[in-house]
């Protein structure tokens, strides 16, 4: 991430929306001073975050980490309409099937691109996502280190959760670690045995 186009873009959106830094961090929570230093670029946010930035300003994430005349230059952004997954997935080997899709979401993204969303079941992942939130997902199998992705585990349930990594090993952390417990995995082999990486998180919808 350029940090210093992301603090420009994150100052414009603000005050495009005649919101105060103390008035954007009570909705992400986080201090006043946070959201100055990350205006100063002297700290960025971490990709959960940027989610809800993105969402209290009514942007793409692409709108906010990236150069204006970046944005769309190859894949311009569309209105999409992706499935929405049920919390509990009945067919794995299918994962979009009828059975498993609850409805569709209008999306600002791209064509080359697979999208789905999924409704935050609980509060694991707050602030970042509230319970009943709705999350955005690229299809992906693939795993990075800090972001946000959902995992459907072995009893069909889809948990959305930050992913970290050391060496080999593989930790799924949510956010309110106060309530909730965090998973480490020796190797990719006992991760791959305990659930499915079926998309990274992109986007948020507040539910308001």
């Amino acid at each position: 991430m350029n940090s210093g186009v992301f603090s420009k873009n994150l100052y414009k959106y603000r005050v495009q929306k005649r919101m105060t830094q103390r008035e954007v961090a009570d909705k992400i929570g986080v201090r006043q001073q946070t959201v100055a230093a990350w205006e100063a670029n002297r700290s960025t946010p971490s990709p959960d975050i940027i989610c809800s930035l993105a969402q209290i300003f009514r942007v793409t994430t692409d709108e906010l980490l990236l150069e204006n005349q970046l944005i769309g230059q190859e894949w311009p952004l569309q209105r999409l309409y992706v499935p929405k997954l049920k919390s509990v997935v009945q067919n794995k080997e299918q994962l979009f099937a009828k059975e498993n899709v609850s409805g569709q979401v209008e999306i600002l993204g791209r064509y080359d691109v697979q999208y789905f969303g999924i409704e935050a079941e609980d509060d694991s992942m707050s602030p970042a996502l509230e319970k009943g939130d709705l999350a955005i997902l690229e299809r992906t199998t693939e795993i990075t280190e800090g972001h946000t992705y959902a995992f459907l585990c072995q009893d069909e349930s889809v948990i959305l959760r930050q992913v970290n990594t050391f060496g080999n090993r593989i930790l799924l952390l949510p956010i309110n670690v106060a309530k909730y417990p965090c998973r480490l995995f020796e190797n990719t082999e006992s991760f791959s045995s305990e659930g499915t990486v079926l998309g990274k998180v992109v986007h948020s919808i507040r539910k308001w």
